[in-house]
């Protein structure tokens, strides 16, 4: 698929102005984030807390928060807290989407006051949506050639063919056959391997990819039932997605969808 063709497909996207009277905190370390983040600090300064990591960003800095992370900040304004973010997500198949790899981070790029002047263009242009997305692509395009990764478990280059299809092909059916013959691998062989090198089963590595295209659609599509997003999801029955995505989450569908829905998504 054309990786252009691919950024285009944006799933979802917002830009809010968060403004906080003197100090703040916004505990998300049980709500995982279901969407990317991108902000930049205008006044104040906030400390992100994550597993045994602290970062500090105060005025000029961005802050990048990537799908999943749980965490909590900590805002001390003097008087005021003020940031603007671009939350956003696009289709499972994509450049972006398909990092599982980018940690909670400050990113520095050279030029500040140019940042904040696009961020602050945005944010005024928020009813005007070619001026806003050309924005969004301006800062996203900065923002991603410097962000900096996690180390990820080698993918064998033997089985990069099946994973590539399970991607694209999430909602069909998988046949190991099938699976294994794109690799021109036995059966057995394939299994091994792909576990090996990925650390899940086909199935359980199709299925996660399911449960992520879940967690957008119950957020996005909240006129639509469980049983809705079940099947657009690309699970062949409403109660198998529920044991999955309970097992995968820890949340139930339902559990998911009321605290990402009643949380305001600050930073």
């Amino acid at each position: 698929m054309n990786v252009v063709n691919e950024l285009f497909n944006l799933f979802f996207f917002s830009v809010t102005k968060y403004k906080y009277d003197g100090n703040h905190i916004c505990d998300f370390r049980e709500i995982p984030r279901p969407r990317y983040c991108m902000s930049a600090i205008f006044e104040g300064h906030g400390e992100f807390v994550f597993d045994t990591k602290s970062i500090v960003v105060q005025e000029g800095d961005i802050i990048f928060i990537p799908v999943g992370a749980t965490y909590i900040s900590k805002w001390f304004g003097s008087p005021n807290v003020v940031y603007i973010s671009a939350h956003f997500s696009f289709a499972y198949n994509n450049l972006i989407s398909n990092r599982k790899d980018f940690p909670i981070q400050k990113v520095r790029l050279e030029n500040t006051t140019e940042v904040k002047k696009i961020y602050l263009e945005m944010y005024n242009n928020r009813n005007k949506p070619f001026s806003v997305l050309s924005n969004f692509y301006k800062i996203l395009n900065d923002i991603y050639y410097n962000l900096e990764c996690a180390e990820t478990p080698h993918i064998d280059s033997r089985i990069e063919k099946a994973i590539e299809y399970i991607k694209y092909h999430s909602k069909e059916r998988l046949s190991i056959d099938n699976l294994s013959g794109l690799c021109n691998m036995s059966n057995s062989r394939f299994f091994s391997l792909f576990k090996e090198s990925t650390g899940y089963s086909p199935i359980d590595y199709k299925n996660r990819i399911c449960v992520r295209n879940a967690e957008l659609l119950l957020i996005d599509e909240k006129h639509k039932s469980i049983d809705e997003i079940s099947e657009l999801a690309g699970f062949n029955s409403p109660e198998y997605f529920r044991y999955i995505f309970k097992k995968i989450t820890k949340k139930t569908p339902t559990e998911y969808r009321n605290c990402n829905t009643k949380t305001k998504f600050g930073n």
